[in-house]
């Protein structure tokens, strides 16, 4: 009996810890090769937190696009139409807003260029550039054109922007994104960002590799 109590606090104390990859990779749709990982690194209800955060459809933040309007405007036709949002504590250009509305209110403002669909953290991109009026920025993977664009309406269009990628289709999206927007002062060079050579010298270089 005392072999066998050793036995069973041995178990106990090496916080065995597994999870049914084959269930769970049938249930949220994960490759098993992912699940086998985070078995690795992870404790069970560590990783099955993990899955199931992702597994939930995430909130809608859109970007108030100040070289068309401002906070009080959209705040106003939010209120107007019954949309409920919530303003980013710490960029207040940044709404979420829980879905689409039946009358879609939201989607004519992205329409029209009032609202750009971004979430904060391309926000504090930005804030890290902190580009400056007349300065020459590289955006060098640049599509679809977000953080760009946010550099242009912080500075209302008084910078210079070399957008580069490396996607003429993506540029393309890009184009039609600033026209939306009402973004100026760019140039747009298709070429890749490892060979990309250069006589300008950059104010600040944006480099944002893993969305490319």
């Amino acid at each position: 009996s005392k072999f066998i109590n050793a036995i069973l606090r041995q178990i106990d104390n090496s916080n065995i810890d597994t999870i049914n990859i084959k269930d769970l990779s049938i249930k949220y749709s994960y490759p098993k090769w992912m699940l086998e990982k985070m078995n690795i690194q992870y404790k069970k209800n560590t990783t099955i937190s993990i899955i199931e955060n992702d597994s939930n459809i995430p909130p809608i933040w859109i970007r108030i696009n100040r070289l068309k309007t401002n906070s009080n405007e959209v705040s106003k036709i939010l209120h107007e139409n019954s949309i409920d949002f919530y303003q980013d504590q710490y960029l207040d250009n940044y709404y979420k807003i829980k879905n689409f509305d039946n009358n879609n209110v939201v989607k004519e403002l992205i329409k029209c260029g009032f609202l750009y669909i971004q979430n904060p953290s391309s926000g504090f991109v930005v804030e890290l550039i902190n580009a400056k009026k007349n300065n020459i920025i590289l955006d060098a993977c640049c599509a679809p054109g977000g953080k760009s664009s946010l550099i242009a309406a912080n500075l209302n269009n008084l910078v210079q922007l070399h957008c580069l990628d490396i996607n003429t289709n993506r540029i393309t999206r890009t184009k039609n994104n600033f026209n939306r927007l009402n973004v100026k002062n760019v140039k747009f060079m298709c070429d890749n960002a490892l060979s990309f050579n250069s006589q300008v010298k950059y104010d600040k270089i944006l480099l944002d590799l893993p969305c490319s």
